[in-house]
């Protein structure tokens, strides 16, 4: 699964002495895309996608696409990859919403707003349609798209008193998806793990939360304390995700 483009963030790692997987670190501000109607004029609607594309079910989600994609792997906690030829169309359920992602991957929601997959796109860009149709489209001539659709990213979030380090802390368990980098990583990781745990929601913790996943994606929990201080990703990163 690609990775951030993050060399600036990993340059300062490295001079900090930051080893991956020792440090204690999730998602990087949210990248905006193009959002609207630059799709492909031999594209359908997302009803006629409906209609006639083929279903895909992760989770509680089913995302239709066409052409039908080949080559299905699907991981433990049930984030599907597969592959797809050329120029691919895929419509949400009703009501949902998508937000292309900078890196060419999709966050969607649903009819309330709340985030319930991302999508990674490797080897593409996306587009977003005003009926909601998402097309992504090959980087190269005749390449191939790769999608892997994900509804978990935190699997757990558990708060624990750490009296000899100063405070409450946030264990927090990411899914194996959300190790992996990606823009609609980042997004779908903090919205779940506020959801799950409002009092998270703070910008030290957010920091805190990407560092972990730049500088220690295969760290067994990453913890997130809200008594730090707020310093910024650079200086967070700098302090190997324990700014003091």
């Amino acid at each position: 699964m690609r990775r951030l483009p993050i060399a600036l963030l990993a340059g300062l790692l490295l001079l900090a002495g930051c080893t991956p997987g020792t440090g204690d670190p999730v998602p990087t501000a949210v990248a905006t895309a193009d959002t609207t109607a630059d799709v492909p004029a031999a594209t359908t609607d997302a009803a006629g996608v409906r209609a006639t594309g083929t279903p895909l079910t992760v989770g509680d989600l089913t995302l239709v696409l066409s052409p039908a994609p080949v080559d299905p792997t699907v991981d433990e906690e049930g984030a599907t990859t597969v592959e797809v030829g050329g120029t691919v169309s895929a419509a949400p359920p009703e009501g949902d919403s998508a937000e292309p992602l900078g890196d060419g991957g999709v966050l969607l929601r649903d009819v309330a707003g709340v985030a319930v997959a991302g999508i990674d796109a490797d080897g593409a860009t996306s587009t977003v349609a005003a009926d909601g149709l998402i097309v992504f489209t090959p980087t190269t001539e005749l390449s191939t798209v790769t999608l892997t659709v994900a509804t978990v990213a935190v699997r757990s979030a558990t708060w624990a008193d750490i009296d000899d380090e100063g405070g409450r802390s946030l264990a927090v368990v990411p899914s194996t998806w959300a190790r992996g980098g990606g823009l609609a990583v980042d997004a779908l990781l903090w919205a779940q793990l506020i959801a799950a745990q409002p009092e998270a929601d703070s910008q030290t913790m957010h920091d805190q939360l990407t560092c972990h996943q730049i500088g220690a994606p295969d760290k067994e929990s990453w913890n997130l304390e809200p008594w730090r201080p707020e310093v910024g990703l650079v200086q967070t990163l700098l302090a190997r995700c324990n700014p003091e």
